[in-house]
């Protein structure tokens, strides 16, 4: 691939819609942007097999794409695709009209292109730095991690704009009240919205949002799919996203291409001609069940307590939670719901031992309190997690069995596995129908995967208390119906289950029971 340096360019706010048009004549409907004709990708060290075979994909001016496709499909590859990331074959089968055309600017792809993923990493601040329950310690012992108005303002400064536009931006993105805020601090969807904000201060050319609305309730799903049409319609950015086929599709989306699990192209074309309705989640009404008694087997009163929470009180410099009850007992199945802040995250931290705020507060579990009998190891021995924060916070180097077999333990370590314990591990992965995933590096599975190994990590063990934060991220829809009939069918009967989901269709039909907050109040308790 033949590349020509081209000298800086001018982005100030004011001037770059108008540069545009004067240095190129911008770009006019259906003009085409990137265009792989018959192109062959493959992985920088690999001659012999690749990625994408006979590649044909034209994306132009006004249009708006998802890729779509199952896990393990490749949707974030073909993304990364665009960036210049893989070795195109032969070498003019992709070109980039839309940076060629343009006389003033890098014409290296990655130059005018961000990518906002998963697991982005950040020079400012690095999960892999940091331990999970720093989350929830008072927020001036961060004085290392930098805020989010820090973290917004190191893609603004790339471009030169201005503090202005970065309190502009967090408003639109809804997370201006956030912006002192310790970046460890964020929940999952906001650290989402943070990242979008980040990318489009450094004002790209073209933006790629892998899975944009994961993480985020209804009505922020809403918000940030205006926010992207809105920026769409001001013809400064384009923006391609990657979902998941099951995901809700917004409104700007104009074009899809849809992967197979072979990592073939099995559709492309017109948002409108494609069967949008095939890939939707079975579960809805799953609420309206609940409210009506009509949920999953209820459990008798007299059973054991294994959560009791009473008049709970967190605060920081602001109230989280505010006289928060509940009462979870032996072989229960929750679903926790409510918004974006709403508290969840707190409340779950009390119950999984990682909140000091624990002490001051009545909070028994297993029947006994932090400080009077109970102590931490006490907790982890008897509970299981998953959470996407945990996801991000997971590096180490390990196998999909390694990765599991660290579900035995209350760290993420790897001990001595009894024969038992080895077969307890082989024998989920087959129940998953994921034995192919025992030997791959957890480096090199998609988010789906990772999801996928993380939750029978969490499941192993056979826990008395399974807490599942958004388990279904990054899943398609196959995954997801498998690991619910998985949670209906096998988790054991003396098992509890707290189940977090912004999607009403994700929760196993076992869910029996509801609480909901909003505001840091339970506002609903069924």
């Amino acid at each position: 691939m033949l590349f020509v340096k081209f000298p800086a360019f001018e982005r100030s706010a004011g001037c770059r819609r108008q540069h545009l048009i004067r240095s190129r004549g911008i770009s006019t409907k259906n003009d085409p942007l990137i265009v792989f004709q018959n192109a062959d990708v493959y992985r920088y060290g690999d001659t012999t097999k690749p990625i994408f075979r006979n590649l044909d994909w034209t994306l132009r001016e006004g249009e708006t794409w998802a890729v779509v496709g199952p896990v393990g499909s490749g949707k974030t590859t073909l993304a990364q695709t665009l960036l210049g990331r893989y070795r195109i074959v032969p070498a003019g089968s992709v070109t980039w009209p839309f940076i060629t055309k343009d006389t003033t600017r890098s014409v290296w792809p990655q130059d005018v292109i961000r990518s906002v993923s998963f697991k982005e990493q950040s020079s400012l601040f690095s999960y892999t730095g940091h331990y999970y329950q720093q989350r929830f310690e008072r927020l001036d012992e961060h004085d290392n991690v930098p805020t989010l108005k820090t973290y917004l303002l190191a893609g603004a400064k790339q471009v030169g704009s201005s503090e202005e536009e970065v309190t502009t931006m967090a408003q639109r993105l809804g997370i201006q009240h956030l912006l002192d805020l310790s970046f460890m601090n964020l929940s999952n969807g906001q650290v989402r919205r943070a990242r979008i904000g980040n990318a489009l201060l450094s004002k790209p050319e073209m933006l790629l949002l892998d899975e944009p609305l994961m993480g985020l309730d209804v009505q922020n799903r809403k918000e940030v799919s205006d926010i992207l049409g809105s920026i769409l319609s001001e013809g400064s950015t384009r923006i391609l996203l990657v979902l998941r086929p099951q995901d809700e599709m917004p409104d700007c989306v104009t074009h899809v291409i849809e992967l197979d699990k072979n990592m073939r192209i099995k559709w492309q074309g017109l948002r409108t001609e494609w069967n949008e309705d095939a890939h939707k989640l079975s579960g809805k009404g799953r609420l309206d069940l609940l409210r009506e008694g009509k949920g999953g087997e209820a459990v008798k009163g007299e059973e054991e307590a294994l959560v009791e929470l009473k008049d709970v009180n967190v605060s920081y410099d602001k109230p989280i939670l505010t006289d928060v009850n509940w009462t979870i007992r032996r072989g229960e199945r929750w679903g926790l719901m409510g918004q974006n802040g709403s508290g969840k995250s707190t409340l779950l931290s009390l119950i999984l031992g990682d909140n000091l705020q624990a002490y001051a507060n009545h909070v028994k579990l297993f029947g006994k309190r932090r400080g009077k009998g109970l102590t931490l190891w006490d907790i982890k021995e008897n509970t299981s997690f998953l959470s996407p924060e945990l996801h991000l916070y997971f590096s180490q180097p390990y196998t999909g069995f390694q990765t599991v077999s660290t579900g035995f333990s209350s760290l993420l370590v790897l001990r001595p596995l009894t024969l038992t314990q080895q077969d307890q591990i082989t024998q989920i992965f087959a129940e998953f129908d994921a034995t192919s995933l025992k030997d791959k590096p957890f480096y090199k599975m998609s988010t789906g995967e990772q999801r996928l190994v993380l939750l029978m990590r969490a499941l192993v063990r056979k826990s008395e208390l399974v807490v599942l934060d958004e388990p279904f991220q990054g899943m398609d829809e196959e995954m997801v119906e498998r690991c619910k009939g998985w949670l209906d069918t096998r988790l054991g009967s003396e098992q509890t289950l707290v189940f977090v989901t912004h999607h009403e269709e994700e929760l196993p039909g076992s869910v029996g029971r509801l609480l909901t907050l909003e505001g840091g109040r339970v506002v609903e308790h069924v």
